[in-house]
C-alpha cells in the first residue's frame, strides 16, 4: 500500500495485491488521525465476504466468494463508536460474466490493485448500538 495526502481534505491510496481492503484502510485512517470521512474506490479482488442485513432477525448473513472480480463500487464512511475507529463500507463487484453482487463489506483481498479516495470531513460523529434496529447507528448528540 502507498498513499498521499493531497490536500487538507483528500487522501489517495493504492492498495496492492494480497492486501485486505478493510484492514488497510483502517491502518491509513489511524495513521492519519481520520475522525470522519467518506471513501470511494475501485480495483480488483479475488476473495470477498459481504453481508446482507436480515431486518427481522437483526443480524447479517455473510456470503463468501473467490475468483476474479472487478470492484464496480466501493463506498462508505469512517467515523467512530465510543471514541474508537469505526468503518461502514459497502461494495459491489462484477464477475467474469458481468454478474454484479455485493453488500456490506466484511473482507476483500486485492488481486491486482485497488484505488481509494478518502475524503476527509471536518468534525466528529459517533455511533451507538440500537436495540430496536440491531445496528450501530450514527448518533448526533
Amino acid at each position: 500500500m502507498d498513499y498521499r495526502k493531497i490536500d487538507e481534505t483528500h487522501i489517495i491510496a493504492r492498495l496492492d495485491k494480497g492486501e485486505e481492503i478493510v484492514e488497510t484502510l483502517k491502518v491509513i485512517a489511524q495513521k492519519e488521525h481520520v475522525n470522519l470521512a467518506m471513501i470511494q474506490g475501485l480495483g480488483a479482488v479475488c476473495e470477498i465476504v459481504v453481508g446482507v442485513f436480515d431486518v427481522m432477525a437483526k443480524k447479517y448473513k455473510a456470503n463468501q466468494f473467490t475468483g476474479s472480480f472487478e470492484i464496480v463500487s466501493l463506498t462508505g464512511t469512517i467515523d467512530s463508536m465510543q471514541g474508537n475507529y469505526y468503518s461502514h463500507f459497502h461494495i459491489s463487484v462484477g464477475d467474469t460474466l458481468g454478474h454484479v453482487f455485493g453488500g456490506h463489506l466484511n473482507r476483500a483481498v486485492i488481486s491486482a490493485t485497488g484505488e481509494v479516495i478518502i475524503t476527509l470531513i471536518k468534525g466528529k460523529i459517533d455511533r451507538k448500538y440500537s436495540e430496536a434496529v440491531g445496528l450501530n447507528l450514527l448518533e448526533f448528540a
